[in-house]
């Protein structure tokens, strides 16, 4: 199993990579079939998971010269819990995904 120190040094080699130079990765959602509330089942781009082990569509993650990086990512609704069972918080996923920092992707300027 792939542990949070795992994607972090995924991270901090690219970022040693491009030297200090910040990069933004971009995930995508779900593809629409024929109507905007019909969807493809979701899967996460290959290179957005390989380095930051988000399954979540919709993310972005910044990482920063020096391999400081921030997930952002769509919070859940509050009815989420109802529907879809256990809702994720912020930092539940900054622990389990080894980021420094998770923020709501409205905040990403």
């Amino acid at each position: 199993m792939l542990t949070p120190d795992t994607f972090a040094r995924r991270r901090a080699r690219l970022s040693a990579l491009v030297g200090d130079r910040p990069v933004l990765v971009v995930s995508h959602s779900a593809p629409i079939r024929n109507l905007p509330m019909v969807r493809h089942p979701f899967r996460q781009d290959s290179s957005f998971l390989y380095l930051t082990g988000c399954k979540m569509p919709g993310a972005a993650a910044l990482i920063e010269a020096g391999g400081a990086s921030t997930l952002f990512l769509v919070p859940p609704e509050p009815d989420d819990p109802l529907w879809h069972g256990h809702a994720w918080t912020l930092d539940e996923v900054r622990r389990d995904l080894g980021f420094d920092a998770v923020a709501p992707l409205d905040s990403l300027e």
